[in-house]
Formats: structure tokens, sequence, C-alpha cells
């Protein structure tokens, strides 16, 4: 799994190309730009929370320590798309954050 200095490093993504591509999931997500906001858990290195809009649910999960950290959050299950990383991620109540990084979920299923 990569963190954020190796994905930089690596070239995969600029700190230009981040912010871009935060951008355009902010620009094409309605929850994002309008809905209520929600906290899901506040750690040490870790937090995330929820905004929501027109029933549509968008999960934004963050870890600030190196190392991935794996958090459990009752409520994800299913299937969702992580806009951020381009996965595909079937969760059961527990998800795993890339160290330095972040996931920006979407229920798709």
């Amino acid at each position: 799994r990569r963190r954020w200095q190796q994905i930089v490093a690596s070239k995969d993504y600029s700190m230009e190309d981040c912010i871009k591509k935060l951008s355009s999931i902010r620009a094409q997500e309605d929850a994002l730009c309008h809905g209520a906001y929600r906290p899901l858990f506040v750690k040490h290195q870790q937090m995330g929370y929820t905004r929501s809009h027109g029933g549509e649910q968008i999960h934004c999960l963050f870890n600030s320590d190196e190392h991935e950290a794996a958090i459990p959050i009752p409520e994800l299950y299913g299937t969702y798309q992580d806009l951020l990383n381009n996965e595909v991620l079937k969760l059961h109540g527990q998800v795993g954050i890339y160290g330095n990084w972040g996931r920006v979920l979407k229920k798709i299923g």
C-alpha cells in the first residue's frame, strides 16, 4: 500500500494532480458541495465524516499515520467506490485507510 510520499515520489500524482483530483470529486458530487456534515469518528491520527444530500452519502476518511489503519465503522456495509483511489471495496463494517492518505467512499451496491 502506498503512502502519500511514495505516490508523489513515484510521480503517480503531483501535488497539483492531487488537488485537481479532489476538486474534481467535489465538483461531481452534490453531497460534497451541499451536503449536511456528520462526523463518523475522530482518533489521534485518523478521522472521518459523512456528507449527505438528496439521499446520497459520501464518506471521507483520512489517516495521518504513516502506517495503514483498519478502522471499524459499523454502518459501512456493502460495495463502495473509492473516488480518490479508483478502487471498488466490499466492506463489512471496517475499512483500511492507506498511511498518510485517505478514502472518499460512495456506496454503489
